[in-house]
């Protein structure tokens, strides 16, 4: 092969939307580092992530972050079956990672939580924790 016919083969598009100093590319300079007859990607953009929760419907807050992460490390425990085998599985080190999270949230944000947020935080972590210590003696002390 030779290097004519591999340059016909290969060809580069750059499609960033900023130049190498961080400015806006413009318009112009999009098409014309684009190959001719492709369709420019900011005609078409970029392809659309297609979930059955409506972002209008959905409002991250600290809540939900809590309960987030309460529902993983529950799954790690083995209260609520793992979604993706839908069977209740132990993992009691990831369970303490989530809940060091956790920890790691409730003192970096003391002071600056609402009274629902904190006490919502504080009920989740003595629950998270009890559970844990439960889990954890029953496998190391028979009974």
């Amino acid at each position: 092969m030779t290097d004519q016919e591999r340059e016909e083969e290969f060809k580069v598009t750059d499609k960033r939307k900023f130049t190498a100093d961080g400015a806006p590319r413009a318009e112009e300079e999009k098409s014309e580092l684009e190959a001719p007859g492709e369709a420019a990607e900011s005609e078409t953009g970029p392809p659309e992530l297609k979930t059955d929760v409506k972002s209008e419907d959905f409002q991250m807050t600290f809540e939900t972050l809590v309960m987030s992460l309460s529902s993983t490390a529950m799954v790690q425990l083995g209260l609520i079956a793992d979604p993706s085998t839908n069977q209740p599985a132990q993992n009691l080190p990831a369970a303490k990672h989530t809940i060091d999270i956790l920890e790691i949230l409730q003192q970096k944000t003391k002071g600056n939580l609402t009274a629902s947020e904190q006490k919502l935080l504080d009920n989740i972590l003595f629950e998270l924790r009890m559970t844990y210590l439960e889990l954890n003696q029953s496998i190391r002390i028979p009974k």
